[in-house]
């Protein structure tokens, strides 16, 4: 275990998991408690507010100021069924919006 939590699986550490995205295991890291690869089982989030968009439904709005590369939170979209998918993709067609996914 590393007694030293600075050197704990940080933004410029060599910890592997976090090099592939990945969150470390409290059981698993040779950093144990020390660990600081484990944002999502820690719940450890930004402030944010949810918002209605005019044309791209729901997103968030940082209620402070992120630092680069923060970590926000986990987002997994929206989930529609496909006739709303079609309906959507028409009026941003017709509206000419090219970003879209």
């Amino acid at each position: 275990d590393i007694d030293d939590p600075s050197e704990a699986c940080g933004d410029d550490h060599t910890c592997i998991n976090r090099l592939m995205f990945m969150e470390c295991m409290v059981d698993d890291c040779p950093c144990g408690r020390f660990c600081r690869n484990r944002r999502f089982q820690l719940r450890q989030y930004a402030r944010v507010d949810v918002i209605q968009t005019e044309k791209k439904g729901f997103g968030l709005r940082a209620l402070t100021d992120l630092p680069t590369n923060a970590f926000i939170m986990e987002y997994i979209g929206e989930v529609i069924p496909n006739i709303e998918f079609i309906r959507r993709t028409k009026d941003y067609e017709e509206e000419g919006l090219e970003h879209y996914y």
